[in-house]
């Protein structure tokens, strides 16, 4: 029975990860009107900061604040880097550009 519990633990968090991706994809779909094939990276940056972090010894409540600024930095710096030069460009150019 708790090995039963065990598994839908783990499955609700796995999915409640899954579901936080895919409403990331969306909202950056609904504003940019563009697939960003970029958000990939930006979850794997985030995630080695968060690895980083806490083999530092940090505590979790220190932890997620500091992930998010991470992947807002991360974020703008991938703006001004690479979208903002192509703005007025064709679609076909913005997609090729959120490839990273």
């Amino acid at each position: 029975m708790t090995e039963l519990l065990q598994q839908l633990v783990d499955g609700f968090g796995r999915g409640g990860i899954y579901a936080l991706i895919a409403l990331g994809i969306a909202v950056i779909f609904g504003v940019m009107h563009l697939v960003n094939f970029a958000h990939g990276e930006l979850i794997t940056v985030s995630a080695y900061a968060a690895y980083g972090l806490f083999v530092a010894g940090l505590d979790w409540w220190i932890i997620a604040p500091a992930i998010v600024l991470v992947a807002g930095l991360t974020s703008v710096a991938i703006e001004f880097v690479a979208f903002r030069w192509v703005r007025v460009a064709p679609d076909f150019t913005m997609l090729m550009t959120s490839f990273g």
